[in-house]
């Protein structure tokens, strides 16, 4: 892996010192031009971006995480799939700590979502986020109240591990 980073690539990392509108709309234009690109060619470019992102601070790596995957919920579906595959691809070829380093980013990042933004995510980075504990939508909804069962129903219990009860 070479250390030094493109010149391409310097603008990609300035961008963690822009405003957060700045960052998405220069993250999406970024995405959109990627998404023309054969894949090869695709995964290349995001590895050399992955490169200079992993190479953040760990506080700017956050909000940069949060940029790339709010870009990524924004863009449709089919779109972000492409885009978020082809990421997965350029990881596979990156050291192993910046593997770690994305999933424990992408999963601390993903807890200050919503429910529905966890959902969607959750089809767009699923390896990442199988293993942080699922919260949907569905989860928040109303359950149904569940009558209590009548006393007469109940059985009599048979004392401690199941002996009966001394008398």
């Amino acid at each position: 892996m070479t250390t030094s980073v493109p010149g391409e690539m310097t603008g990609w990392s300035a961008l963690a010192d822009c405003s957060e509108e700045e960052r998405r709309a220069q993250m999406g234009k970024r995405y959109a031009e990627l998404l023309h690109m054969p894949e090869e060619q695709r995964v290349s470019a995001l590895e050399r971006m992955g490169q200079v992102e992993y190479r953040l601070s760990d506080g700017k790596l956050r909000t940069f995480t949060e940029s790339r995957l709010l870009v990524w919920l924004g863009m449709d579906m089919e779109k972000g799939l492409v885009i978020a595959r082809s990421y997965d691809q350029a990881m596979l070829r990156m050291p192993g700590t910046a593997a770690m380093k994305r999933v424990s980013t992408e999963q601390t990042v993903a807890r200050g979502f919503t429910a529905e933004q966890l959902d969607r995510l959750r089809e767009l980075i699923p390896a990442t986020l199988k293993v942080m504990p699922q919260v949907s939508s569905a989860r928040f909804s109303t359950p149904s109240p569940q009558p209590k069962p009548a006393a007469a129903e109940q059985k009599p219990s048979k004392g401690f591990l199941g002996f009966g009860k001394r008398k």
